[in-house]
């Protein structure tokens, strides 16, 4: 059975691996930081899990925020 973060639908503009994608746009340091928005985890240990939409949610909150 494929886990269940590989049915989440990308969007145009993310990278499929989202280690790389919050690397890349958010920082390491927030990746491996404990975040409120999960419950003082870090957002490192929702990856691989069925919590990863959750990160991918957050993540797309933090770009779209970004840009507007």
């Amino acid at each position: 059975m494929a886990p269940a973060h590989s049915n989440i639908e990308l969007l145009p503009d993310e990278n499929p691996d989202l280690r790389a994608e919050i690397i890349a746009f958010i920082g390491e340091d927030w990746l491996n930081a404990p975040n409120s928005w999960f419950s003082g985890r870090l957002p490192s240990d929702l990856l691989g899990t069925d919590q990863e939409p959750l990160l991918r949610d957050r993540v797309r909150s933090i770009k779209s925020a970004e840009f507007t």
